[in-house]
Order: C-alpha cells, then sequence, then structure tokens
C-alpha cells in the first residue's frame, strides 16, 4: 500500500538493518544491485539469463546438501518386529 511505502522511506525502522545490507555487500565485493548471492559462496549480478540463475542456485544446493551431516536414526523400539499398515498392528 503507497502509505505504508511512504511511512516505511520517510522513516528509521529498517536503518540498521539497511546499513549493515551495505557493509555485508562491500565486504562481499558486490559493487552493484541487483545482485544475488546464494550461500555466501556463488553470486549472479544484474540482468541475467534464466540459465546463470539455474547454475548458481544448482551448484549452490549441491555443495550445501553434500555438506549436511549424514544421520543415522537409532531405532529404540522394543520391538523391532511390529509393523502397521491399515489392518492395524501385528507384534
Amino acid at each position: 500500500d503507497r502509505t505504508e511505502a511512504e511511512s516505511v522511506l520517510k522513516g528509521d525502522e529498517f536503518a540498521e538493518a539497511v546499513r549493515y545490507d551495505v557493509y555485508e555487500s562491500q565486504n562481499l565485493g558486490i559493487r552493484g544491485v541487483p545482485y544475488f548471492v546464494m550461500d555466501r559462496k556463488y553470486g549472479v549480478s544484474g540482468a541475467q539469463p534464466v540459465q546463470a540463475f539455474t547454475d548458481a542456485l544448482t551448484q549452490s544446493f549441491t555443495e550445501w546438501k553434500e555438506a549436511q551431516p549424514k544421520t543415522q536414526i537409532t531405532s529404540l523400539n522394543k520391538n523391532n518386529d511390529a509393523v502397521c499398515d491399515e489392518n492395524g498392528c501385528e507384534i
């Protein structure tokens, strides 16, 4: 809504967040907008083809997923042979 947008632009409610974004962008070497950063590793600047975004997102997600710890669940069930289906449970 226009009134709310004008109020935000005239106020300082988000000033600290904006200053931090500017600071962080400068530290990352960003010199223009728009600029998109994925996982703080890959960036796409300006108006790029869709494939540039797809490639950056795919690469970033692949590396992030590989870095996640592989978790093995340990069952604490007393009876590991218990099975449930649409007809109920068999113990």
